[in-house]
């Protein structure tokens, strides 16, 4: 599990910094049901490439409390039967 994991964020830093390069569009997956965090996701991209344009393609069923702040031209999609449900007591 930590060797995929370390594989997926070589895999994006990888893809971060190639495209930040570049000035080119970002766009990465994130699948909750597999333990993948959008939050993180949104972390490396405000670092890497806050001008945009980002993409984040969720699917699996995803809870938390998101943050998206310093960042312009974020899109977020969901995949089909894909939900984002915040995650805090009111």
């Amino acid at each position: 599990m930590k060797r995929r994991a370390s594989v997926v964020a070589f895999f994006l830093v990888v893809t971060i910094g190639a495209a930040s390069q570049h000035a080119a569009a970002v766009s990465l997956r994130v699948d909750c049901d597999k333990h993948e965090s959008i939050s993180k996701v949104v972390h490396l991209l405000a670092k890497a490439n806050p001008q945009g344009p980002n993409t984040i393609t969720v699917s699996g069923d995803c809870k938390g409390n998101f943050l998206i702040k310093g960042m312009d031209r974020l899109t977020l999609i969901t995949r089909k039967g894909a939900s984002i449900t915040d995650s805090s007591k009111r």
